[in-house]
């Protein structure tokens, strides 16, 4: 008789059962057993010493100090910038450049495309925004609307790459007005605007305010009234060009500004005027061809000019006039229309180093009731006068030379300058020749 046998499972199952009586209910995720304290009735397991095995300490430990908890850094959130990109046929993120920087963000970059936009309206930017465009010759921004094409204000931070700003209306207007803030901008173009000759307002291709602050490098200012008009005290112009303008570059209020090795050519007037209380530093520029003066200094304006080249400009290469009181000193004035130099009217001026060469009246000439000092000139080969006194002025001239000029020093019998050790020869007329003996 074959014996009865359960089968596996059954005996598992007997197993299993057996396991869950011996230790209570099952474990639930509830009830884990780091949750659930020991109960005082359980023996610990027989490799664990029992609690009351454990010898007791006869004294407290001694306390020991809290440690300082530590500090958590606080996280800065930087945001993200905000990049706008806008096509000139109207696609891109936004249809017209107007809504874009009505709808950009403190501080976005607004790219845009090759050709031609064209403002319905002024354009007003009052907060941190740059505008960086296909270079000069390739994006255009384009109004015909009175007054400006873009406005800058509020102290804020602007940029600008790669555009041409062109004014094409006929009342009286600027391009580019920054009344305050920080500005870069660089390989941009302004153009167009119109000025009023009779009220003698508007007309800036790029006006900068005495709040303003900041670079302009590398742009062209063409064709406008006055192609940069700067009442700023701490703008740099550094490699711009300002040409066929009425006036390439004025200083006015009391500007403080620095321009260096910038081309101002061909414009009808003056290349550089200083007026009212501005003491530019005008350094290392090329000024060529204007209608007028090189340079020229009027009111109570002053600063220095050094290093400059002028040249073939229609009047004089550098002109202190009013009551002027610029220091001239290491720059080149040659073949100039009338004179190299010239100190007049109520001018006070100090004049060192300078090569005077080759102008088609006189050298350096001082009129009017000016007084100058002149130290270590070279005035050569000027068509009449290397250096004049003329009418009641006066001052000093010291260490000069004179070679090659029909007069080497003419002195008018009315001016009072004293003359040390002054190097004159071989003029065709004479050498030194002093009205007053």
């Amino acid at each position: 008789m074959r014996s009865q046998r359960f089968p596996k499972y059954f005996l598992y199952i007997l197993i299993i059962t057996i396991l869950l009586m011996g230790c209570g209910a099952p474990v639930t995720p509830e009830s884990s057993p780091e949750s659930i304290s020991q109960p005082s009735s359980t023996p610990a397991p027989s490799d664990t010493p029992a609690l009351t095995d454990t010898p007791l300490p006869t004294s407290s430990p001694a306390p020991t100090d809290t440690p300082e908890p530590t500090a958590i850094s606080t996280l800065t959130f930087t945001p993200t910038p905000v990049t706008i990109r806008l096509e000139a046929d109207g696609s891109g993120d936004y249809d017209m450049l107007e809504e874009a920087v009505r709808s950009a963000p403190e501080g976005a970059t607004i790219e845009l495309g090759a050709g031609v936009f064209l403002l319905e309206d002024n354009l007003t930017i009052d907060k941190t925004l740059s505008l960086v465009g296909q270079g000069m010759d390739g994006t255009e921004i384009v109004s015909s609307v009175e007054k400006f094409v873009v406005y800058v204000t509020g102290g804020i931070s602007f940029s600008a790459e790669g555009i041409t700003f062109r004014y094409e209306g006929n009342t009286v207007a600027d391009v580019l007005e920054v009344e305050s803030g920080e500005v870069t901008i660089n390989n941009c173009r302004f153009t167009g605007a119109v000025f009023n000759k009779v009220e003698r307002i508007g007309g800036a291709g790029l006006r900068l305010g005495r709040d303003t602050s900041g670079l302009i490098q590398d742009c062209v200012s063409e064709e406008n009234g006055i192609g940069i008009a700067v009442s700023s005290k701490e703008i740099i112009l550094k490699e711009n060009t300002a040409r066929n303008n009425l006036l390439g570059i004025g200083f006015g209020s009391d500007s403080a500004a620095i321009a260096q090795r910038n081309l101002v050519s061909e414009n009808q007037l003056n290349g550089i005027r200083v007026v009212e209380n501005a003491k530019p530093i005008l350094e290392d520029n090329v000024i060529t061809g204007n209608g007028a003066n090189g340079i020229e200094y009027i009111g109570n304006g002053g600063g220095t000019a050094s290093q400059n080249e002028c040249s073939k400009n229609g009047m004089s290469g550098i002109a202190a006039l009013d009551h002027s009181e610029p220091i001239i000193e290491s720059n080149t004035s040659s073949e100039n229309r009338r004179f190299g130099l010239v100190i007049a009217d109520n001018s006070n001026s100090e004049v060192r180093r300078n090569q005077v060469l080759n102008n088609q009246f006189s050298g350096i000439l001082i009129a009017g009731e000016a007084q100058a000092f002149l130290e270590e000139n070279v005035c050569n080969e000027n068509v009449k006068v290397g250096i004049f006194f003329r009418d009641n002025s006066s001052g000093t001239a010291i260490h000069n030379q004179c070679i090659g000029n029909s007069f080497g020093i003419f002195v008018d019998d009315t001016a009072n300058p004293e003359l040390v050790e002054n190097d004159c020869h071989d003029n065709k007329v004479a050498d030194i020749k002093d009205g007053r003996e």
